[in-house]
């Protein structure tokens, strides 16, 4: 699990992590560090995430993705 993104726009840093079937999720993260018991966002893609790093890719200031898979990589970048 990593907190290093607001995916949600609340200015706040969300627990991203790959669940286990394979998917990207969100967590947010309440004021007294309390994960919520189910993520709020979900990217399922047709192949099963390994790893992924959060980035900037297009200068909008929101977080944008590189999901590694097992033997491709993908691209999640952010729209306004």
């Amino acid at each position: 699990m990593r907190i290093e993104a607001d995916i949600n726009g609340d200015n706040t840093r969300d627990a991203l992590y790959v669940d286990n079937a394979g998917a990207l999720a969100a967590k947010s993260i309440s004021a007294s560090l309390q994960l919520s018991a189910t993520p709020f966002w979900q990217h399922v893609p047709t192949r099963s995430i390994i790893r992924f790093e959060t980035i900037e890719l297009n200068g909008d200031n929101k977080p944008d993705f590189i999901l590694y898979h097992s033997n491709s990589v993908s691209l999640l970048v952010s729209s306004q």
